[in-house]
């Protein structure tokens, strides 16, 4: 019994970790996109104004 629980624990730390590192990502894609839209808007702007 103590071994099932245990393995239990693992799995479930895994799953913790997995979800964790999901969350980072979307995290770490939405700043990146963030920062292309900052860029993008940028460069349209540096690029309409002198006409």
């Amino acid at each position: 019994m103590p071994n099932r629980l245990k393995y239990y624990n693992i799995n479930v730390i895994k799953l913790m970790w997995r979800i964790i590192s999901i969350v980072d990502l979307i995290k770490y894609y939405i700043h990146i996109c963030w920062i292309i839209i900052v860029y993008v808007n940028y460069s349209i702007e540096s690029i309409i104004k002198p006409i």
